[in-house]
This record gives C-alpha cells, structure tokens and sequence, in this order.
C-alpha cells in the first residue's frame, strides 16, 4: 500500500513499506486523469520523493488540489 503525503506541480511524496528502488518509474493514478508517469528521485524509509516526467500544468494542479484538499509545500 502506498500514501500521498504531499503533491506539488513538479512531484509528490509517498509513504509505504514497501522498497522501491531509486530511478524505478511510478505512476500516479488521480480519478477522472490519465495515470501521471514520475520516477523515484529520494528515499528516507518510508517516504520517497517522485518527480513527474512532466511538471503539473497550473489548471490541473489546481483541479487535483480543490478536489483532494492538497496544499502545495
């Protein structure tokens, strides 16, 4: 299982128990969006930090976060 803890334009970190390997290729998958490919950039167990291969495009961003109750760090 894992957990958004945060999201921003650029990335988002996850919590899990499970190992994931630096470089290895995760994906996003948000309700109603295509799944949002980003690659795993930091590990401090148990978060990772995730950077999509593309940045969020402002209106997207601001969709997720009205709809989820994020607030970009």
């Amino acid at each position: 299982m894992v957990s958004v803890v945060d999201l921003s334009a650029i990335g988002f970190r996850i919590e899990t128990g499970n190992h994931i390997e630096l470089g290895s290729k995760v994906y996003l998958a948000i309700p109603g969006l295509n799944s949002l490919p980003a690659v795993i950039i930091w590990s401090r167990n148990p978060f990772y930090g995730c950077a999509f291969l593309h940045p969020l495009y402002p209106a997207v961003f601001e969709h997720i976060a009205g709809k989820y109750s994020v607030i970009a760090l």
